[in-house]
């Protein structure tokens, strides 16, 4: 799983890591890293769909929780 989350570019990888592992909310890694909460909110759903298209995660995502998002 770690794997997929290393192969996503830096500024994607660094969203995900903030607010799935550090818990912080979008405003706030907006603050963390100087730039606007929608920038945020669009990389995390780009690193989202990335990652529920990585095969190395197929078996941890089902395809309702992805469109749902």
């Amino acid at each position: 799983m770690f794997g997929a989350l290393q192969d996503l570019p830096e500024p994607l990888r660094v969203v995900v890591v903030l607010r799935y592992y550090a818990d912080l909310s979008e405003r706030e890694i907006a603050t963390a890293i100087a730039r606007r909460p929608g920038t945020v909110k669009s990389r995390l759903h780009e690193a989202r769909r990335r990652l529920a298209a990585d095969s190395q995660l197929s078996g941890y995502v089902h395809d309702d929780e992805v469109t749902s998002r």
